[in-house]
């Protein structure tokens, strides 16, 4: 299952033609009740099919519109791996669907801009980094983000050691064996023999054989600067970081022999160590909105943070993504209201301020249930 893009995600922040429809359920997995996917999507849309009705549409024109979302509910819906959940966009020029890799609430929508902040946590607490499997027998560059892993073939990457040293000399033959490793967490790492055996002969190898690693890795991984984590038994780290010459190699690995673990595990093992490295941004958002609470510069009032997001103020705003609040705002004249219930041309209010916020390059990310807020915001000026 391939992540949600940062990319795709622009797409749906675009104005759209007309209506749009937005639809939201989590995936049963257990064979036993898996046909109920089917029947809560079929119901859904029967349920958007009324209020289209209801908002003027006629039932031939409200059943032409979600034809294609009845056509993906009948013939397409096929359970995904890892797969824990399914968005649905749908407008007269667009039709999207994503598999989502963990649990959302259940929800459909239909309204003039599409309902995006349910996907706000699969991309703001998320991130790309790379895992690079060090093993005697092969290695493993892994390309993960907290849901997903595949792995990469790089180009030019030596297969294992004794494949870089016959490339550096051909003549030179390398026999393995295993041992008692001197170390805890090494799990039979690899002694490797040449011309003159000795601790020397094997820094000597590493050394070139990481060279040749890094060569060939960091090509594939400069542009999109991502963490790098290594995963082999932790006396090989301090190595590498001597040879590498790419600046985003974690300063921790993964330790122990890596073919002993899943590209899963691995990805799971590499999250742990980079969550922090992904989640500083918003720290350092909420120190700010602290230290700018009951100032000018932030604000967790609706009215102010509507009007502040359609004039492109908005640095950085937190919203409830399980909540909605109903109603109109009309940025000509500054007015609000809400309805405690959706009315026929309501939007949901704090998804419209998050799709201000983000078509303007502002940031926006989930409220935590400790915020007791449905929304605050850091304004830039």
């Amino acid at each position: 299952m391939d992540p949600l893009t940062k990319e795709q995600f622009d797409e749906l922040l675009l104005p759209a033609k007309g209506i749009c429809f937005s639809l939201f359920i989590p995936i049963v997995r257990s064979t036993a009740l898996v046909k109920q996917n089917t029947v809560r999507l079929k119901k859904l849309l029967s349920t958007a099919e009324q209020e289209l009705i209801n908002n003027g549409l006629s039932v031939s024109k409200a059943k032409k519109f979600l034809e294609p979302a009845h056509d993906f509910a009948f013939d397409e819906f096929t359970l995904q791996p890892e797969c824990e959940g399914l968005a649905i966009f749908l407008s007269q020029d667009l039709f999207r669907h994503y598999y989502l890799p963990r649990s959302v609430a259940e929800f459909a929508f239909v309204g003039t801009r599409f309902h995006v902040t349910p996907l706000l946590p699969f991309l703001v607490e998320d991130g790309l980094y790379y895992v690079l499997a060090l093993s005697q027998k092969k290695i493993r560059v892994l390309r993960c983000t907290r849901f997903t892993v595949e792995e990469v073939t790089v180009k030019g990457i030596p297969e294992n050691l004794e494949a870089a040293m016959v490339y550096k000399d051909p003549e030179r033959q390398l026999q393995y064996h295993t041992q008692t490793p001197r170390y805890p967490d090494a799990r039979g790492a690899a002694i490797f023999h040449g011309h003159g055996v000795g601790i020397d002969d094997q820094k000597i190898d590493l050394e070139e054989y990481f060279r040749q690693i890094d060569i060939a890795l960091h090509p594939v991984i400069k542009v999109e600067k991502a963490p790098l984590i290594l995963a082999s038994v932790d006396y090989l780290l301090p190595l590498y970081q001597k040879i590498t010459s790419y600046p985003h190699l974690i300063g921790e690995c993964i330790p122990g022999n890596p073919e002993l673990l899943s590209d899963h595990e691995l990805r799971d093992k590499g999250w742990a160590l980079v969550q922090a490295y992904f989640e500083r941004d918003v720290r350092m958002t909420r120190e700010k909105y602290s230290l700018s609470t009951g100032t000018s510069r932030s604000s967790s009032t609706l009215k102010e943070v509507c009007t502040a997001a359609y004039q492109g103020k908005v640095e950085s705003l937190f919203v409830n993504i399980h909540r909605q609040i109903w109603g109109v705002y009309n940025p000509e004249t500054g007015k609000l209201l809400v309805h405690e219930k959706k009315e026929p041309g309501d939007d949901d209010l704090l998804n419209a301020a998050a799709i201000e916020t983000l078509s303007r390059r502002g940031k926006v990310y989930p409220t935590k249930p400790s915020d007791q807020l449905e929304l605050f915001a850091v304004f830039r000026y």
